[in-house]
């Protein structure tokens, strides 16, 4: 399931730590439950949210999307067909194509919210 968008509630938070994602701000409760539903998205429209990998086989590349991280906080391991990422307590293994498989992390850097792996 991809995220479409996130919802602050009392948040000090700035909007630009979710972009590209679209950020609603709910008002505070006031005894009217109106003003907060009319904040919130349509959840029937098609969803804006990048993909979360995107595989370009012609440069060699997986771009993973990983809002409001940095490369500090993320650690690479290489086993076999998969590569596991982790940021905190959370882990991911991405299983790599067979046109990947076999292949080393050459070099990783984070641009616009993606983490961009090259594989040599």
């Amino acid at each position: 399931m991809t995220g479409a968008g996130v919802l602050l509630n009392r948040s000090d938070n700035s909007h630009q730590d979710f972009d590209p994602l679209p950020v609603h701000t709910l008002p505070s409760y006031a005894g009217d439950w109106q003003p907060l539903i009319d904040v919130l998205p349509d959840y029937t429209a098609n969803p804006s949210a990048p993909a979360p990998v995107e595989i370009e086989l012609s440069t060699n590349t997986v771009r993973l999307f990983l809002p409001s991280l940095d490369k500090k906080q993320i650690q690479l391991t290489q086993y076999g067909p998969e590569v596991t990422i982790e940021a905190g307590d959370q882990r991911r293994n991405l299983t790599l194509p067979k046109a990947l498989q076999g292949r080393s992390v050459t070099g990783a850097k984070f641009q616009s919210g993606y983490l961009i792996l090259s594989f040599g």
